[in-house]
């Protein structure tokens, strides 16, 4: 294999010194070194294509999965645009782009592109990517319907039957579970995760022997499957099969922590368990008024998961991104003055009561890397927070303000939205 490409690259190099601005073998010698996980060198051929053929989607495409292999999303949905762009019909990059989100837990912004893709070329792919998504925001439903129509077009995925019943578990329903279950091991004997979905089903069902059989299955598929593994631990634990316990977990939860602590962090959090089922009001820190909600009622949620926005009345702000360069001639508790849409014959003042720390492209959720060392010079803006007098309930959260800030006689104006 390796005689192969190497003559393979010296074909093509060949070709590159006969011709330089022949663009295909550049793009070839780009596959050659991904292919033996040499990203970085095939991204500099990739470049080369693309700077001679600014039109070349598929090199677009190969950038973007490229930059997806060395952990730089930022750089794999640029390109991946890019393909889109020189190729309208190209729904695989949209795809991509769709996963990187999802990667990221950017779930409604994922669900766009996977939009956009289906309007486009629907097919199982993409349904079953929406539905899996729609999951992960707890949409359940939704996620049973693109998933089912994900089976329209090809009811051979043994995947899309396993979601399907994952949904159906999270919805508490297992006995409907079951069969997308049973499919999936039908078509996929050795799946270890729909032998997981499986024991999970049964033993919501009570169905306690045939929960260990199918959490044991997916572990002889699966030895690194966590779930499984913890719950027969688990199981072990509670019946007092202490000698099956340490084995379980000495071979797979405790290879780096003594058992006698794993057991004491077990005892701990079975304890505030017990005592958060104990609960059945949630209470918040603050009175205020909700603006919106995240759930439906009569939903299963989980720890962690919001649940509405809840803000005061009374206490209302805007922030708005003052340049660098004019950062230092503001100071807390500065007035300022602020001027509403909604109100044009009003006007309304408040103090400046936090400046931000760092630039708001510092922490940006997928903050832009530059391991090249290049350079660009550019202003950055700094987070600046003004606290405003309420007047009568007048202001709400929203609401299109135009700030104005005197520092050293000469004004500061921002346009803003809160």
């Amino acid at each position: 294999m390796g005689s192969i490409s190497n003559n393979a690259k010296f074909y093509f190099n060949s070709c590159i010194s006969a011709n330089p601005n022949f663009v295909p073998p550049y793009n070839n010698l780009g596959l050659i070194h991904a292919g033996f996980k040499e990203f970085e060198k095939a991204i500099e051929y990739y470049k080369n294509a693309v700077k001679l053929d600014p039109n070349f989607s598929e090199c677009f495409k190969n950038l973007g999965v490229a930059y997806r292999e060395i952990n730089q999303p930022h750089e794999a949905i640029e390109y991946f645009e890019k393909a889109f762009q020189t190729n309208n019909k190209d729904v695989g990059s949209l795809n991509s782009i769709g996963l990187i989100l999802k990667r990221y837990e950017k779930y409604n912004e994922a669900i766009e592109y996977f939009d956009k893709a289906i309007s486009i070329e629907p097919n199982y792919v993409l349904y079953g990517n929406r539905g899996n998504t729609k999951a992960r925001l707890g949409n359940f439903d939704e996620a049973i319907e693109d998933l089912n129509i994900a089976l329209r077009y090809n009811d051979k995925s043994a995947e899309v039957y396993n979601n399907i019943a994952s949904a159906l578990n999270e919805k508490g329903k297992p006995a409907d579970a079951l069969p997308y279950l049973n499919k999936a091991i039908q078509l996929k004997s050795d799946y270890a995760d729909a032998y997981n979905n499986l024991g999970i089903a049964n033993e919501f069902l009570k169905n306690r022997d045939e929960s260990i059989k199918n959490f044991k299955k997916a572990l002889e598929f699966d030895p690194t499957n966590d779930d499984a593994s913890t719950f027969l631990s688990y199981y072990h634990f509670t019946q007092g099969e202490y000698d099956l316990f340490k084995k379980r977990y000495r071979s797979r939860l405790f290879k780096k922590k003594s058992l006698e602590a794993r057991l004491l962090e077990i005892q701990a959090k079975m304890a505030r368990e017990v005592e958060v089922a104990k609960q059945f009001q949630i209470t918040s820190n603050m009175d205020g008024v909700v603006g919106r909600t995240l759930v439906n009622e009569g939903e299963v949620v989980t720890k962690g998961q919001r649940l509405l926005v809840l803000h005061s009345p009374k206490k209302i702000w805007v922030e708005t991104n003052i340049r660098e360069t004019d950062i230092s001639r503001l100071k807390l508790g500065q007035l300022v003055k602020i001027e509403v849409d909604a109100y044009p014959d009003e006007q309304f003042e408040g103090t400046i009561s936090r400046i931000g720390n760092a630039a708001t492209s510092q922490f940006a959720i997928l903050p832009k890397l530059n391991e090249a060392g290049s350079f660009t010079k550019v202003t950055q803006r700094l987070r600046v927070r003004i606290e405003i007098d309420q007047r009568k309930s007048m202001l709400r959260p929203g609401m299109m303000v135009e700030v104005f800030i005197k520092a050293n006689d000469s004004p500061l104006r921002n346009f803003l939205m809160n």
